[in-house]
């Protein structure tokens, strides 16, 4: 679990006891995790998440997300997990971010997305307005290739094509990205 959350934050130790619990940060905070290896404790049971995959079968944290200035923070993050091995369980673009999706080991969704709209403002009225609608909440045409999104990124796409649902629909249509 330490390594997990070192990989996919670029995190280091801050302190803690080896092997107990350890904190661990990334940015310019003194600690953003502490991972908690108690012998006394139990693991989470798995069982079947709402999409029908493994997931915890406990109430309880399952989902964090965690967002990246840009498009490119975003999938240059991607590329340095993936060489550590860690790859994601989905990447969807819901209208409002663009995000990539990984399980921790104990099955905690850990959701890396990046805003789609300038303001933050404009993020409140497209979740409002328009998500649901729009089929942004639990539609699977916007799912992508990272691979193949940064490599389109590199080529010279702005980062604003990539990110607009519609967009991405059709590059999703055309076998692009």
């Amino acid at each position: 679990m330490l390594n997990w959350y070192k990989v996919v934050f670029d995190a280091t130790l801050v302190n803690g006891i080896a092997g107990m619990m350890e904190f661990l940060t990334f940015g310019n905070e003194h600690h953003r995790f502490a991972i908690v290896k108690e012998p006394s404790l139990q693991a989470k049971p798995l069982g079947r998440d709402p999409r029908g995959g493994i997931g915890p079968a406990v109430v309880g944290l399952t989902h964090a997300a965690f967002s990246y200035a840009s498009l490119a923070e975003l999938l240059f993050a991607y590329q340095r997990i993936k060489e550590a091995g860690i790859t994601p369980s989905y990447c969807q673009n819901r209208g409002l971010t663009t995000s990539i999706y990984y399980y921790d080991p104990d099955y905690n969704e850990i959701e890396l997305m990046v805003d789609n709209f300038d303001t933050t403002e404009e993020c409140y009225l497209y979740k409002r307005d328009h998500q649901a609608k729009d089929g942004g909440l639990h539609s699977y045409d916007g799912n992508f290739d990272p691979d193949k999104m940064l490599e389109l990124l590199k080529s010279g796409v702005p980062d604003h094509d990539l990110k607009d649902r519609n967009k991405l629909i059709e590059l999703n249509k055309a076998g692009r990205i």
